[in-house]
C-alpha cells in the first residue's frame, strides 16, 4: 500500500535524522523501527523481518485489529503493560458475560 510505504520512509528518515550522530543508519532501523502491516510485499521488501508483524487477512479491518500486535504492542510501549493487561482483562471480562449471561441482560446483545 502506498500510504503504509509512504509513512515507513517518513519514520526512517525521522529516525536517521534524530539519531544521525550513528554512521550506520540500517543499524537505527533495524533496532529502533517495527513494522505492523497487511501488507505481505511489504514483509518481504523488509531488510530485517523478524521486525515486522504481519497482520493476518482475516483481520485486516479496523474491526478487528485492536486486540492484536498492531494496537497492543504501540500501547505496551506508550502505556506499560499494566494497562494492556487491564485492557485485556475487560475483554476477557466483556467475553464472560457474553457467554454466560441471559441475552435479556446482556449488554453485548443488546
Amino acid at each position: 500500500d502506498e500510504t503504509t510505504a509512504m509513512a515507513t520512509r517518513a519514520m526512517k528518515n525521522w529516525l536517521i535524522r534524530s539519531l544521525g550522530s550513528v554512521k550506520r543508519p540500517d543499524l537505527i532501523v533495524s533496532k529502533h523501527m517495527m513494522l505492523v502491516t497487511g501488507s505481505e510485499q511489504l514483509r518481504t521488501s523488509y531488510n530485517k523481518p523478524e521486525n515486522v508483524f504481519l497482520i493476518p487477512e482475516h483481520s485486516r479491518c479496523e474491526a478487528f485489529t485492536t486486540f492484536t500486535a498492531a494496537t497492543l504492542l504501540p500501547l505496551s510501549i506508550i502505556f506499560g503493560w499494566t494497562i494492556v493487561d487491564q485492557l485485556l482483562a475487560g475483554a476477557h471480562d466483556i467475553d464472560i458475560h457474553f457467554v454466560e449471561t441471559n441475552p435479556r441482560h446482556n449488554l453485548p446483545v443488546l
